[in-house]
């Protein structure tokens, strides 16, 4: 018999930094390119901040994603565990090809399910470095930092009381990809990979976290 989880799905969210023209990306326009349905743009609730210059589009009813547009950063984030929030941000970056783009991040977020969790946070320091991790330990959060040729993965767990946070951060510099044919293929690459990423994200929580060595 398998033991249950330590930890639970909280929430996802991709973003992408940048100069945008925030004043393009509203609902209709989501609606109209494919990045968001007409009964999904009516679950939404339209807040706009005028000194930031940030629209935010809040989830009312049943919808799950909450979107936020600036100047400077695209976001969506979601509580629904198989979300294809990535595959929106794809399309409304299609469609803004000459938009210069600094990173575009996948995060994974997760909640611990048993009481207290700290026996289990010194295992992650000798976990990880097998794994050929960098460990930096900061009071009670735990920074871990790997990087290849296609992202940087950032793992960041935050000891709260009597439960245990971590978020699993997928990072692609987008400067080195430009002009913008370049840029189409490096964010195709990044945001492509979300399910994969998804199933790296589980599989990275279930091996540092792993009771008793199991």
């Amino acid at each position: 018999m398998s033991s249950p989880p330590l930890f639970r799905f909280e929430k996802t969210s991709v973003i992408a930094i940048g100069a945008f023209n925030a004043r393009i990306i509203h609902p209709t326009w989501l609606v109209e390119i494919g990045a968001m349905d007409a009964k999904e743009s009516e679950m939404h609730r339209m807040e706009i901040n005028v000194e930031e210059a940030t629209l935010r589009l809040a989830p009312v009813s049943d919808a799950t994603d909450t979107w936020t547009i600036s100047t400077r950063l695209l976001a969506v984030e979601s509580t629904q565990e198989d979300t294809t929030i990535w595959d929106a941000v794809g399309k409304v970056l299609k469609k803004l090809p000459w938009t210069p783009l600094t990173a575009v991040g996948t995060n994974f977020h997760f909640k611990s399910t048993d009481h207290p969790p700290s026996p289990h946070a010194p295992l992650i320091p000798s976990k990880l470095s097998v794994q050929g991790y960098q460990t930096k330990v900061m009071g009670s959060m735990i920074g871990l930092t790997k990087a290849d040729s296609e992202s940087v993965r950032n793992v960041q767990t935050v000891m709260e009381g009597d439960s245990c946070s971590v978020v699993v951060n997928f990072h692609t510099d987008m400067k080195p990809h430009r002009p913008p044919g370049d840029q189409a293929k490096a964010i195709e690459e990044a945001l492509g990979n979300f399910p994969d990423r998804k199933k790296e994200a589980d599989k990275l929580i279930d091996q540092l976290f792993r009771k008793d060595g199991q």
